[in-house]
């Protein structure tokens, strides 16, 4: 099975696409995916404010890895609800497939 990365958009500046491949390469989106794949399993229905709270990293960071995860069928989102930011904010959920699979931490 083929996961996702993280990308930059087609429009955006050089500086993001370097920053994508950056990230993918120094292994870092990736530890971010597994430990949040985990932390929704183990801990449903947060939102993305609460989840970096936990795992440690910046929300801005777990905003992007969340949409990643969901593309390879591991989360999927819930009903929006107020976060730790006091706006609403999507709610995670894991799948059939994340309950299945072991990510590597």
């Amino acid at each position: 099975m083929q996961l996702s990365q993280a990308t930059a958009r087609q429009l955006d500046p050089e500086t993001s696409h370097e920053a994508a491949a950056f990230i993918e390469s120094s292994g870092s989106a990736a530890s971010h995916r597994a430990k949040a794949t985990e932390l929704v399993k183990s801990t449903p229905g947060l939102t993305c404010s609460e989840y970096a709270q936990q795992i440690g990293i910046d929300r801005a960071a777990l905003s992007k890895r969340l949409p990643e995860i969901e593309r390879d069928g591991f989360i999927r989102k819930g009903e929006p609800r107020i976060g730790l930011g006091k706006v609403k904010e999507s709610t995670w959920w894991p799948t059939a497939l994340a309950q299945q699979t072991v990510m590597a931490l």
